[in-house]
């Protein structure tokens, strides 16, 4: 059975024959355009935190009293370092 003229290069049916999956899958592959396109590169490492200005000082913190919690850090941050991650308000 020749494929319909759609303008691909193959249809859902051919490539489900050569590939070994159910032309339903592959039909959802080809229409959905995302899943063709290549993943966006990783960003992790390109972008400066925030924290590391802080870290010696945070470090030295957990050294004295190490149940510290994260909120108390923060609240202690902002009041005596004006952390660039504090929100007005």
């Amino acid at each position: 059975m020749p494929c319909p003229p759609t303008g691909r290069l193959a249809c859902p049916l051919s490539i489900a024959r050569e590939t070994g999956h159910d032309w339903k899958t592959v039909k959802k592959y080809l229409a959905d355009e995302a899943a063709c396109l290549p993943a966006a590169p990783s960003r992790v490492g390109t972008q400066p935190r925030v924290i590391d200005p802080f870290t010696g000082v945070v470090d030295a913190w957990l050294g004295r009293e190490i149940t510290l919690k994260a909120s108390v850090i923060y609240e202690r941050l902002v009041a005596e370092h004006r952390s660039p991650g504090t929100t007005s308000g």
